[in-house]
């Protein structure tokens, strides 16, 4: 027994008690744990001074002693790591206080020097000295607000990282062994001859320029594997309100949504988007001779591109607007979830005075010269799909509305390929071509003589 005991006390932690003094000013909320942390500790080091005094002996209290201490071992590792990351939290705040403390001795040092000109007899202060210690004053309290936006920088950017962890744990657990199921679900040959078969029998319309609508996209449970697999909210926070959008291949997802995404993108590559590209043929066929009349229209060759799941809430404001002109076509898929109403939708506008849009880029069009014509809701499992040729389409959430609304889209976008779209830069005009350079044309090369 009195040989196992130097064995025992010679492997407890360090029991470092002058770790734990609060400074002065620290929060009570803060020195009240560390006072009886520290109290702890010291219990702990009386029970290891005993047994180091007892190894002598042979007392039966030493055996039910070296248990206790074992006890206290773990408990004792777990309540050194809870001080470290207090101490941690204290020096941070200590850090903050520092960086205030200092810019306030600047601004002190500041008035301090334009009281010793008055104590010395000055009777006036120059206005070229008033603009000096303004201007310092300044330069002050500049950097003070510049410290503290750091700081809720770097604690915002923390919390989203601890949040998407969080997540991510919560995800593991309750759908990791649904995965191969969800998978299996998706990439199952009825799945891709269901989906075929919404989008040819949809209803096409013209007004204000050619779109569907597809209900019932996937079958039931493709959709609900689809929607468990949506990732959690923290993973669109890294981004301003209604600026919020996520790939479904990005890298920092839970397992379980990257690899149901990612089948859910193979299916739109090979099935929906080329079903949507058959279904809007005759049309696109029709615009890309408004590009080039001898083109060989159906030589081009389209890819689905910019696939992102988007995070629209209230106060949403997405003006009439064309998105950029490469993208010949253009769908949204409603990921509406139990419960969400289907209200806030998509509205599709005629355009008065409609032309070509000027650039590459985003074509936003005045509100006034935009006459609503159609308003689709958000329903679940509803394809919207369109040529992005004409005419606007928006959406909007007011402000007022419920706090709790959420509409969840999936984006994506039909383009030519390289292929395709360096032979149709070679069958622009000059003038043509100018409307049209930028983005993927400068990436591919192609018209830098104009």
């Amino acid at each position: 027994m009195t040989g196992r005991l130097p064995s025992l006390t010679a492997h407890l932690p360090p029991l470092k008690i002058e770790a734990l003094e609060a400074p002065e000013d620290v929060a009570p909320n803060v020195a009240r744990p560390l006072r009886k942390m520290r109290q702890c500790y010291g219990e702990v080091n009386v029970v290891i001074r005993t047994l180091r005094a007892l190894r002598e002996l042979r007392p039966r209290r030493i055996a039910e002693l070296s248990r206790q201490v074992a006890q206290l071992q773990a408990s004792t590792v777990a309540t050194q790591q809870a001080c470290e990351a207090i101490t941690g939290q204290i020096a941070n705040y200590t850090t903050r206080q520092d960086e205030q403390t200092h810019s306030l001795t600047e601004m002190r040092r500041a008035l301090d020097r334009l009281e010793k000109r008055a104590t010395k007899g000055e009777k006036r202060v120059r206005d070229t000295d008033l603009k000096s210690l303004r201007a310092e004053l300044s330069t002050a309290i500049e950097a003070q607000r510049a410290v503290l936006i750091t700081i809720e920088q770097q604690l915002k950017r923390q919390e989203v990282s601890v949040a998407q962890c969080l997540a991510t744990q919560r995800s593991d657990a309750l759908l990791g062994s649904r995965t191969a199921t969800s998978v299996a679900l998706l990439e199952a040959p009825a799945t891709a001859e269901h989906t075929k078969a919404a989008i040819a029998g949809a209803e096409l319309h013209t007004d204000p320029y050619p779109y569907f609508v597809v209900d019932d996209l996937l079958p039931d449970k493709a959709f609900d594997a689809l929607l468990a697999a949506l990732p959690p909210r923290p993973f669109f926070e890294d981004r301003e309100v209604n600026d919020q959008q996520l790939k479904l291949s990005a890298p920092q997802l839970p397992a379980h949504s990257k690899a149901v995404g990612a089948q859910f993108l193979a299916l739109v590559h090979q099935v929906i988007g080329p079903a949507i590209v058959l279904k809007l043929q005759s049309y696109l066929r029709d615009y890309v001779h408004t590009i080039s009349p001898t083109f060989q229209a159906d030589s081009v060759n389209y890819q689905c591109t910019a696939a992102r799941v988007l995070l629209r809430r209230p106060g949403l404001v997405i003006r009439p607007h064309r998105d950029p002109k490469w993208a010949f076509g253009v769908a949204l898929f409603n990921l509406a979830r139990p419960g969400d109403r289907e209200a806030y939708g998509t509205q599709l506008y005629r355009v008065r005075d409609d032309q070509e849009a000027p650039s590459q880029s985003p074509f936003w069009i005045d509100s006034q010269r935009c006459e609503p014509v159609a308003d689709i809701p958000f329903k679940r499992n509803r394809l919207l799909a369109f040529v992005n040729a004409a005419g606007a389409h928006g959406a909007t959430i007011p402000s007022d509305a419920p706090a709790n609304t959420e509409r969840y889209q999936l984006q994506f976008r039909l383009i030519p390929d390289e292929d395709s779209i360096r032979r149709l830069a070679e069958a622009m005009t000059p003038e043509q071509l100018a409307r049209w350079r930028g983005g993927k044309l400068d990436r591919l090369g192609v018209g830098g003589g104009y």
